[in-house]
């Protein structure tokens, strides 16, 4: 897997884009359906990689927020669970069920922000130093 990176300026402009938004020939209730069926594949798969919590101990935070965008979100509050492995988790899930989705993720400290869509994963980190244990061919 190759990691892309990208600069602060380019981060910004992908947080401020939807990803692949819906036609409007799509209903709320079509995209919530699509939205949904992905967030509960999403929310088994971090379960297996630690706890959803976000004012406790937990290791990320999931909650759904449909926007009419195909890129959801979480954040991650123990960067250990961030690994290679973990990445590859990821985009084997949007590539087999949801290839038109993009999961993005940060870190709970806004040290990092990590976009995965089936062909790529992009990542901006404030530091060379974060994320030891992902592949350094982003720094």
């Amino acid at each position: 897997m190759t990691i892309l990176k990208l600069s602060l300026e380019e981060c910004s402009i992908r947080l401020d884009t939807p990803f692949d938004p819906p036609e409007s020939s799509v209903s709320d209730q079509e995209f919530e359906e699509e939205y949904y069926r992905l967030f509960d594949t999403l929310e088994g798969f971090l379960a297996a990689h630690g706890k959803n919590d976000a004012y406790g101990q937990g290791d990320y935070y999931l909650e759904p927020n449909v926007m009419r965008s195909r890129g959801m979100g979480f954040e991650v509050a123990n960067s250990a669970i961030v690994t290679m492995d973990f990445l590859h988790g990821l985009q084997k899930l949007v590539s087999e069920r949801a290839p038109a989705w993009e999961i993005y993720f940060r870190s709970d400290n806004f040290d990092y922000d990590v976009f995965i869509n089936p062909s790529e994963v992009r990542i901006y980190r404030d530091s060379p130093d974060l994320l030891p244990q992902v592949g350094n061919n982003s720094a």
